[in-house]
């Protein structure tokens, strides 16, 4: 529940004052500007790692057999840790199949 619905649903089961009233509309409204500020453009982060991805995708395509994050990592310069992140958005957009062998998570194009 966001807190937009949460002060709605306050107002609509509780009685409050005029005061107390204006002040949860104008919180809603706070709320709903600073949801409208926000950007849809990709952050620098974002951007960079388009790139990396390429290159994951490369990698994993040039291997013969599925890969460890670490190992893919390792082959692009990355840390496991951001590798594990990209690969997990590259399964999420279908680029990338995850499968699971004895505990251990390996990776391959799809």
């Amino acid at each position: 529940m966001t807190k937009i619905e949460r002060f709605n649903e306050m107002l609509n089961k509780y009685e409050f004052t005029a005061d107390e009233v204006a002040f949860i509309e104008n919180e809603i409204a706070l709320i709903t500007k600073r949801n409208a500020r926000k950007s849809t453009k990709p952050t620098k982060a974002q951007i960079a790692n388009i790139a990396v991805k390429e290159s994951l995708a490369t990698a994993l395509g040039e291997a013969t057999e599925p890969l460890t994050a670490k190992a893919v990592g390792e082959l692009v310069a990355i840390s496991p840790q951001k590798a594990s992140a990209l690969l997990k958005q590259m399964i999420a957009s279908g680029e990338v199949v995850k499968e699971v062998v004895k505990g251990k998570s390996l990776f391959r194009l799809a």
